[in-house]
């Protein structure tokens, strides 16, 4: 949190915002870096911008960087991303297919 914090401070951003802004990216990788790739990716296509700064965030600081889950960045498309990107999940030991196109679910949200 503390390169990410001198890189905004270096970039002119007052020291009385930047601890705020740094530990949110930092609780924001966090979130992110915690949950299953399955999840990663379902979030990553609601949210890509989110997952950037993280990833901008995990740069400075030396962290995980593999935040997109079983998708990529340039899998997204205008919120799109197809169910052979999202993969499959596991439940209660069973293998479930996510056969859900998410384009619905994030136009419903904007």
């Amino acid at each position: 949190m503390f390169l990410f914090k001198a890189k905004l401070e270096k970039a002119g951003i007052p020291d009385t915002r930047t601890d705020y802004l740094s530990a949110a990216l930092e609780d924001l990788h966090s979130a992110i870096a915690m949950c299953d790739t399955v999840n990663r990716s379902w979030f990553a296509a609601m949210y890509p911008d989110a997952v950037r700064a993280a990833i901008d965030f995990a740069k400075v600081e030396g962290l995980n960087q593999d935040l997109w889950g079983e998708c990529r960045e340039g899998d997204i498309k205008n919120g799109t991303i197809t169910t052979e990107q999202i993969g499959t999940t596991m439940i209660g030991g069973v293998s479930y297919r996510i056969t859900q196109n998410l384009t619905p679910y994030i136009e419903a949200e904007s």
